[in-house]
């Protein structure tokens, strides 16, 4: 497991902010800076975390359907595409156990 660089909270990987401190984990690899923090969020990145949530609820399809938003507003976002691909993939999965 993941830990924050500022508070040692233990993270998610798919987590884009510390829950505690609310820094941004992607300053920790190098890729923005990291005094961003939750305050300065923008609709994208809240609209990211909500399919984070939908997904980790178990809720593909909300997670899909989220991811999608974004994605048509953004079909460049390697993170984005990298999500809704997982959500549709288990959805898939938890689909076809069922019919089993």
């Amino acid at each position: 497991m993941k830990t924050c660089s500022r508070c040692d909270n233990p993270v998610d990987l798919a987590d884009k902010y510390c829950g505690s401190c609310g820094i941004n984990l992607a300053a920790q690899a190098g890729n923005e800076s990291p005094l961003t923090t939750l305050q300065s969020l923008k609709v994208s990145d809240i609209r990211f975390n909500l399919g984070v949530v939908y997904l980790k609820a178990g809720k593909f399809a909300q997670a899909i359907a989220t991811f999608g938003e974004i994605l048509e507003k953004d079909p460049e976002n390697l993170q984005v595409r990298g999500m809704y691909e997982q959500a549709l993939k288990t959805l898939n999965n938890t689909n076809s156990d069922t019919e089993s």
